[in-house]
């Protein structure tokens, strides 16, 4: 611990001086949240197809915690850190996919949409629109 003087002046010229402790530790009382991640590739792809949110995801993950009986502070869930591991495993797999088409080696490809087939104008037969 420091002392700092602080000296005042008031209008009559008489002269004040005031110490103040300063702490040099941080305060212990603060809790600690673990930076074990618990989301994963499966569960990113999983919360991903469902169509989950990053703010529903951390309702879903605190519970899904809470009932296995294990301490929440242990790990990471927050919707910020949710959203940052979802968005690299996105990139990740995106940068697979995209390095595993490169590797065919192909001259060229064909990209078909299975569309409606609705009747013609004539009534007669199905066109593919």
């Amino acid at each position: 611990m420091s002392d700092v003087g602080i000296a005042s002046s008031s209008n009559s010229d008489l002269s004040m001086n005031v110490s103040y402790n300063i702490l040099q530790e941080p305060c212990s009382s603060v809790a600690v949240r673990d930076r074990t991640l618990i989301v994963n590739r499966r569960l990113t792809a999983a919360m991903d197809k469902c169509k989950v949110s990053d703010r529903d995801a951390v309702h879903l993950l605190s519970a899904c915690v809470e009932s296995l009986s294990l301490n929440p502070m242990d790990y990471v869930i927050n919707r910020s850190s949710i959203r940052r591991v979802r968005q690299q495993y996105r990139e990740d797999t995106a940068i697979n996919i995209q390095a595993e088409f490169e590797q065919l080696n192909v001259d060229f490809a064909v990209v078909h949409w299975d569309t409606k087939l609705l009747p013609s104008v004539t009534g007669i037969e199905k066109q593919d629109r």
